[in-house]
C-alpha cells in the first residue's frame, strides 16, 4: 500500500515535471503518444481509481477555505511534502543545479 501510494505521488510530481496537467489521464497512458514512465509504473485504470478516492482535506472546511486559497484541497499536504522535502535534502558542496529538470 505505501509503495503504491509512493509510486502514485511519483506520478503526480512527474506529471507536473512534463507540464501535463491540461492532458487527458489516456493521453498520458496513450501506447502512441503516451509516455512510457506512466505504463511502466502502474494501469490507467489504477490509477484513476486513486485519483477518485484521494482527498487531501476536510470537506466541511473546505469552501471557506478556496475563496482565498485555489490550493486548499492540497495545501496541507504540500507543506508536509515541503517540510520532509527540507528535512531529508540539506545542500552541500556536490549540488548542482540544472534549469532543465526533465530531458525532451
Amino acid at each position: 500500500m505505501k509503495m503504491e501510494a509512493n509510486a502514485f505521488i511519483g506520478l503526480l510530481i512527474i506529471e507536473g515535471a512534463y507540464k501535463s496537467s491540461d492532458e487527458l489521464v489516456s493521453e498520458l497512458w496513450s501506447l502512441n503518444n503516451g509516455r512510457t514512465i506512466f505504463r511502466s509504473v502502474m494501469s490507467e485504470k489504477r490509477c484513476k481509481i486513486l485519483f477518485r478516492f484521494c482527498r487531501f482535506d476536510v470537506s466541511s472546511t473546505r469552501a471557506a477555505k478556496i475563496k482565498c486559497d485555489k490550493l486548499t484541497a492540497f495545501r496541507d499536504f504540500w507543506t508536509m511534502f515541503q517540510t520532509n522535502s527540507r528535512n531529508l535534502h540539506k545542500p552541500s558542496a556536490f549540488l548542482t543545479v540544472d534549469e532543465q529538470l526533465v530531458s525532451t
